[in-house]
């Protein structure tokens, strides 16, 4: 099983990341600093689970989200996801995998609650 995970820094490195990580037929791909609100497109043979960026202020650009894209022969379950991070499971392999996020500045309290996540 290949896993690779990219901090895009936004959406056109997003979108190169996709494209190059799909045609080397890497099987769990996580992408974050999306800064997508949504991505609908689907990719043949694979599912997705995205988070969509927020704006954390009135001015200025979205920041966050994440995409993970997953081989569908491994017949992902998604878990749970919310605006930091994102869990999918693979029964037949007994894994989880997860994507966290944690952007600069992030208060302990959400860093404590991501490791509740991990812990379970």
């Amino acid at each position: 099983m290949n896993v690779t995970w990219l901090n895009c820094n936004g959406p056109s490195n997003f979108y190169k990341a996709v494209d190059t990580f799909t045609t080397q037929k890497i099987d769990i791909i996580c992408l974050s600093e999306t800064w997508l609100r949504s991505y609908t497109k689907q990719i043949p043979g694979y599912k997705t689970l995205q988070v969509e960026a927020v704006k954390f202020k009135k001015k200025g650009r979205f920041c966050g989200g994440q995409v993970m894209l997953c081989n569908e022969s491994y017949e992902p379950i998604f878990l749970r996801k919310c605006h930091s991070w994102s869990f999918i499971c693979i029964k037949s392999l007994q894994l989880i995998v997860g994507s966290v996020y944690i952007k600069p500045g992030d208060k302990k309290e959400d860093r404590k609650e991501n490791k509740k996540i991990v812990d379970r």
